[in-house]
């Protein structure tokens, strides 16, 4: 599913030890709080996509978002720019101790 959003902040979660956070405890989270627009799913990397609202706030783990996109004002709407199509994507890899990168294949 395509969704587009403004990013409004970044929350940083440190979780205790409470038997509430289950597997999760005592570890650190990123959040990110997102103004969704109303685009109706449309994905602007193949089609022209314009808003002119933006749908409740919602709350997800910052690894949600995949890619960073732009927007214009045109005509009292806002036009979605999406050049992700055939782009470079981010991927982290283990450092080894003389400075290379372990490829995919050498990860643990």
């Amino acid at each position: 599913m395509i969704g587009y959003g403004r990013l409004e902040k970044i929350l940083l979660c440190n979780l205790n030890s409470n038997i509430i956070w289950s597997n999760l405890q005592n570890s650190v989270h990123l959040l990110a709080v997102i103004a969704p627009c109303d685009t109706d799913g449309s994905d602007a990397s193949s089609v022209v996509v314009e808003y002119r609202k933006f749908l409740p706030i919602i709350v997800t783990d910052l690894r949600n978002i995949k890619a960073v996109v732009g927007r214009v004002s045109t005509r009292k709407r806002w036009g979605i720019i999406d050049r992700t199509v055939n782009t470079a994507l981010a991927s982290f890899a283990e450092m080894v101790e003389d400075g290379e990168s372990l490829s995919d294949e050498e990860l643990p």
